[in-house]
């Protein structure tokens, strides 16, 4: 993957990691998570993979393009913290400064570690730590996953008011108050219920009709990070251009046999969730080893 990284020492535990994706790598990242989309919608008038590629970047640019941003700046993160050997103590403060096309992907991480331990006699050293399993409904939510990865789009021709877990496709301008410059509109393609945007923003838009334009506003809170924005008002206009459902396919043994993975029947595959989730618990448990013994 290619990036650079520097790490700045705030303390002997407290780390500020800044990096950059190249644009051009970036652009080339999007373009083939938008290919990879292309070829598993469903646009009415065209068959799978063959709607022509102004229509595709319309519809699915800005959804490949946040994709390729969470999976480069995920993808990069744990590359750095692999190489320096950093082990985190809760999650990372992540502020990405710029997720636009038109310049390098740039985000900074400040992320708490484990220090370095000085290792006397552990003799008669215990620690309890409570084992976790995976559940039956988290094997289930696993599945799902999947399946919702592999979902089509089909258009809703029934009705034309936006209700929960429709995939709505529109325009959106932002405005802060104080700004004397207006937000441009920028397309977005969101499923609501995904918590993917505000959730002003996805309670706002139920019940909006195809082409309708609202304006929904919010305050931005007192614990913000940035003091100047504190108490500021936050106005959405939002526009309804279409929505869609979300078609996933059938959970059967064929459908398994098209994932990449060595499983083939539905059983397989969730006999390999349960491992996955067991194997996720058993490096958490690992990590709170860890913490208790630093302690």
């Amino acid at each position: 993957m290619d990036y650079q990284s520097s790490i700045d020492n705030l303390s002997d535990v407290k780390k500020k990691i800044s990096v950059v994706i190249p644009l051009e790598y970036f652009k080339d990242e999007a373009k083939k998570a938008l290919g990879v989309l292309a070829q598993k919608v469903t646009i009415k008038g065209f068959r799978p993979g063959k709607a022509p590629q102004q229509i595709i970047e319309k519809m699915y640019g800005e959804r490949a393009r946040l994709d390729t941003v969470d999976r480069l700046i995920n993808e990069s993160f744990q590359a750095i913290l692999k190489e320096n050997g950093f082990s985190l103590v809760g999650d990372p403060a992540i502020e990405i400064k710029n997720i636009e096309l038109s310049k390098p992907l740039e985000y900074s991480a400040t992320v708490s570690i484990f220090p370095k331990p000085e290792v006397g006699s552990y003799d008669h050293f215990k620690v309890t730590v409570e084992k976790r399993e995976a559940t039956d409904k988290e094997v289930e939510q696993f599945v799902q996953d999947i399946l919702r990865s592999k979902a089509t789009l089909k258009k809703v021709e029934d009705r034309t008011v936006v209700v929960d877990r429709d995939v709505v496709e529109g325009e959106l301008r932002v405005h802060v108050e104080g700004n004397n410059e207006e937000g441009r509109p920028e397309p977005f393609f969101v499923k609501i219920g995904d918590k993917r945007i505000p959730e002003v923003l996805e309670t706002g838009m139920l019940g909006m009709e195809v082409g309708e334009i609202k304006q929904i506003n919010t305050k931005i809170g007192d614990d913000h990070q940035n003091e100047e924005m504190r108490g500021k008002t936050i106005s959405y206009t939002v526009e309804v251009k279409g929505i869609s459902e979300e078609i996933l396919p059938d959970l059967n043994d064929e459908f398994v046999k098209t994932l990449e993975g060595p499983e083939e029947t539905v059983l397989e595959l969730k006999m390999s969730a349960r491992q996955k989730i067991d194997k996720e618990y058993e490096n958490m448990t690992r990590e709170q080893v860890k913490g208790k013994i630093i302690e």
